[in-house]
């Protein structure tokens, strides 16, 4: 009878522990769980004769232009970006809505804002840590752990900078105009140079890349490098800030990567998106994008 229970006892408490683990992992990755509705952005003045080609667009405050190239090996795609205003520079999220495992592609993100370009974003959703700021709005200050601390912010004069999590409370960046923030990383290049991959949550090997760097005054970049294919393994991290210091950038910030890494412009996604097993897009929690809406 003792020999009963205890059998008994150790399945039910094998059955816990399983139904434990499989909700853990389900309130990790798969359940939706709304936190906010984000407002609309105000909507900028429209664009007077727009002028697009297979690889540029231009109006009166937004210029864009992409190309591509080789460096050690990886294929990479440049969207050149001037502005008038930072304000053409938005961010959007997954059904418009801050919270857990909401999540959609770039691209459709991308067409429900009337995007002209879009890029990926920090993937925010995926943890619980770290500095979120979405178009003037603070949605999440809760610092990550002191080994990966820099978040990159984006001022109302549209300068690129980085920020120790924790040195300053998130409502007090608001207050300083702070029109974005995000928390990926690392920071790639400060003052024009490298600066030097310390960080060990983002693996150093190969991978496809996303990067965001500031060449000058509202004058950007964005760098998508494919990966995981035969035709390009990747980028490291130390591969990569080399390639934005031989861009130009004065600073520049890695973005969430891998199978995440997209780059959308009019209707079509200009990179090779892929995990390395299967072709396409990955369904994230947010965009980049430059539009007026």
């Amino acid at each position: 009878m003792k020999h009963k229970f205890r059998f008994l006892y150790a399945g039910i408490f094998t059955f816990v522990l399983l139904a434990f683990t499989a909700y853990t992992l389900l309130d990790a990755f798969v359940i939706p769980q709304v936190l906010t509705k984000m407002r609309k952005t105000a909507a900028q003045s429209p664009a007077v004769n727009p002028v697009y080609t297979d690889n540029s667009y231009t109006d009166q405050d937004i210029s864009i232009t992409i190309t591509s190239g080789k460096f050690e090996g990886a294929m990479y795609y440049v969207a050149d970006v001037k502005l008038t205003n930072i304000y053409f520079m938005k961010t959007a999220l997954a059904n418009n809505t801050y919270g857990k495992n909401i999540k959609d592609t770039t691209s459709h993100m991308a067409e429900q804002h009337n995007a002209i370009f879009a890029v990926n974003g920090d993937f925010y959703g995926f943890r619980d840590m770290g500095l979120t700021i979405r178009n003037g709005v603070l949605l999440r200050d809760n610092p990550v752990p002191d080994k990966y601390p820099t978040s990159l912010l984006i001022d109302a004069d549209g300068n690129l900078s980085t920020h120790q999590e924790g040195s300053r409370p998130g409502q007090t960046l608001i207050e300083e105009g702070i029109w974005q923030g995000f928390t990926f990383g690392p920071a790639l290049v400060l003052n024009g140079r490298k600066a030097g991959v310390t960080v060990t949550r983002v693996p150093k090997v190969e991978n496809p890349r996303m990067a965001i760097g500031q060449l000058g005054k509202l004058h950007y970049i964005f760098v998508a490098v494919d990966g995981r294919t035969r035709d390009s393994t990747g980028l490291t991290l130390s591969q990569l800030e080399r390639l934005m210091v031989s861009l130009g950038c004065q600073t520049a910030y890695n973005l969430d990567g891998g199978g995440s890494a997209t780059m959308w412009f009019n209707g079509s996604i200009v990179n090779v998106p892929t995990n390395g097993k299967t072709m396409g897009e990955r369904s994230i929690s947010d965009i980049v994008y430059i539009g007026r809406s």
